[in-house]
């Protein structure tokens, strides 16, 4: 009886020895992988070309899955690009800096504080340019100096034959001057026994008398004035007073 030998020879393999799978095979391409069932499979792997991105500072872009070729590339957008603007050194307040048009620049603008100013009579102020944080400017001193007095004149006549009138003046503010002076009373007459006059000071009275009254009184403490005069008969009476600093 005759045997027969089978000898093995040449070699093959299967998808079990394969390591790579169908999606790490460029897209297009075929080839047998771990999981293409120990036939030739088409690969699933994204074919990205060449990919291009700009990023302004700050910003990110997220890489893709897939193959690429190399040629590609992520850039910045350039500083200039993105710090527009139109503000020099002298427009920037010193100690301060800003990028403008891609540049660093330093501030120069003088920091002045605040800016009080209260003149007297005539005065002027120039004003530095620069930065002011705040301040009060005020004419009182200016008022005080440019005003030094007052005059005006209390008139009062009856429309019609009365035994009593009076005219008066209330509120008047005094708080900016130191005295009032008076003239004498006239249109008084022994007819109508001269009238009587009525200085009163933030509501109190300071006289009640008849024509004569001191020349000039100190009112710097008080803040208003009322002037009366009460007379009898159809006569015009009048008297003058003078407001000083």
């Amino acid at each position: 009886m005759a045997e027969a030998l089978l000898v093995k020879s040449g070699g093959g393999t299967d998808s079990s020895d394969l390591t790579a799978t169908l999606s790490q095979v460029l897209s297009g391409y075929t080839a047998m992988t771990s999981d293409s069932d120990d036939d030739p499979g088409t690969g699933t792997m994204p074919n990205r070309g060449a990919v291009n991105q700009t990023l302004n500072a700050g910003g990110s872009y997220t890489i893709p899955q897939g193959y690429h070729n190399g040629n590609g590339k992520v850039a910045a957008n350039s500083l200039a690009s993105q710090t527009s603007g139109n503000a020099s050194s002298a427009q920037i307040l010193t100690g301060y800096n800003a990028w403008v048009n891609g540049s660093n620049i330093n501030g120069s603008m003088p920091n002045r504080g605040n800016l009080d100013f209260n003149p007297s009579g005539s005065t002027s102020q120039s004003v530095a340019a620069g930065y002011y944080s705040g301040g009060t400017l005020s004419s009182s001193n200016a008022y005080n100096a440019a005003v030094q007095s007052i005059s005006f004149t209390l008139t009062g006549t009856p429309d019609s034959e009365v035994n009593y009138w009076h005219t008066e003046l209330n509120s008047i503010s005094v708080s900016k001057f130191n005295t009032i002076s008076f003239s004498e009373l006239t249109g008084a007459d022994a007819h109508n026994n001269g009238g009587v006059i009525t200085i009163k000071a933030d509501g109190a009275t300071l006289y009640n008398m008849q024509t004569s009254l001191p020349s000039t009184v100190n009112i710097s403490a008080y803040s208003t004035l009322d002037i009366q005069i009460l007379a009898r008969y159809q006569k015009t009476m009048s008297i003058t007073c003078t407001l000083s600093v």
